[in-house]
């Protein structure tokens, strides 16, 4: 997690005078820097402590909790969130609710870090960051990329009276950003694949039939990028209940997995073209859309495998050119994904 930093170069304050830049800290900031540091070993003797067993803080110890989750301000092998879950799932309040929102906050950040790290040790993660507010009706929450995650407020005071289902919510959004996080690092499996295609297929269908979404709205149980982010929640909740022992209500892990297809199988859609309804499969849709954006194959270089661009527009690959494509390859995930699509009925 980030801690106070130098306003001149951005590197964590330690000192009164940056040791890097040699740029004087502003007095305000170094105080608060003092404070946190003696918070921080508060949290270390006592504190810690009791988020891992569930005994209620103080009002002084909740107040040094929240400064020290809203400045980010401990390490993350030393902030035991899963205990704390596990708490308040059980309606132990061992603090206020508007720690909890920090906590929240933290929480989210620290979980789609570690999955960064988990896929590229050196990925820079420090312009993750979550917030809580209103969000509009209906909404529960929302990732933009990897990056930013946004959760409705009256979605975590569930949370905070010991909702499973805005722990779901939650999950869900950090798997959104998991995906994302996968394909930024040029990973290659048929569902990656997929969200990529569906992803330019909903920002096409926005820009020509305007913000109601409709292809996200009809088709939003088939959707890969949401199937990807649901059962790897459902699945994750499943795992953390499990190695809590704790029980699920009854029926509770089938709905949440059933609020999606299971698996990416059915590859039909409803989309408008030209004003009228029709059924096509992804494939169908893409190829047809992909034609006027080149530039995607330059955000999305895993698409190369599949297509290519010829006087500035894009067509899919012949079935000699991708095997010329295949010949090439050495990761095995891509060679898999690439044999599929080369064996698939129909093409040339």
């Amino acid at each position: 997690m980030s801690k106070l930093v130098c306003n001149m170069c951005g590197a964590p304050i330690t000192e009164k005078i940056c040791k890097y830049c040699k740029n004087e800290i502003e007095d305000d900031k170094y105080e608060e820097y003092k404070k946190m540091t003696s918070y921080l070993e508060d949290y270390n003797n006592t504190i810690k402590k009791k988020t891992i067993i569930g005994e209620k803080l103080t009002e002084q110890e909740d107040l040094k909790f929240r400064a020290l989750l809203k400045n980010r301000f401990i390490p993350n092998e030393n902030f035991y969130d899963v205990n704390i879950l596990f708490h308040f799932l059980n309606q132990n309040k061992i603090f206020s609710y508007d720690t909890f929102e920090q906590y929240v906050m933290a929480f989210t950040e620290k979980t789609i870090q570690d999955f960064a790290k988990s896929i590229n040790p050196k990925w820079n993660t420090s312009h993750v960051s979550a917030s809580i507010r209103k969000l509009k009706p209906g909404w529960k929450g929302c990732a933009i990329a990897h990056y930013f995650y946004s959760f409705d407020q009256d979605e975590i005071k569930r949370f905070y009276e010991g909702s499973l289902g805005s722990l779901t919510t939650i999950l869900h959004e950090i798997y959104h950003g998991g995906h994302d996080l996968m394909i930024t690092n040029k990973m290659v499996n048929a569902i990656l694949m997929q969200i990529i295609k569906e992803d330019i297929i909903r920002e096409d269908d926005i820009r020509k039939n305007g913000e109601d979404n409709y292809y996200y709205t009809n088709n939003y149980k088939s959707i890969s990028s949401e199937i990807f982010a649901q059962q790897m929640a459902v699945s994750f909740l499943e795992y953390f209940l499990k190695t809590m022992n704790m029980s699920a209500p009854a029926n509770y892990i089938e709905f949440e997995r059933n609020r999606t297809d299971h698996d990416i199988s059915n590859q039909n859609r409803k989309i408008i073209v030209d004003g009228e309804e029709k059924i096509m499969t992804v494939d169908e849709i893409f190829d047809n859309v992909i034609v006027n954006y080149p530039e995607k194959l330059n955000t999305f270089p895993q698409l190369n495998l599949e297509y290519v661009v010829e006087n500035n527009k894009v067509r899919k690959k012949t079935k000699a050119e991708l095997n010329e494509t295949l010949d090439a390859l050495e990761d095995s995930n891509a060679i898999e994904y690439l044999q599929t699509v080369i064996n698939k009925k129909g093409l040339n």
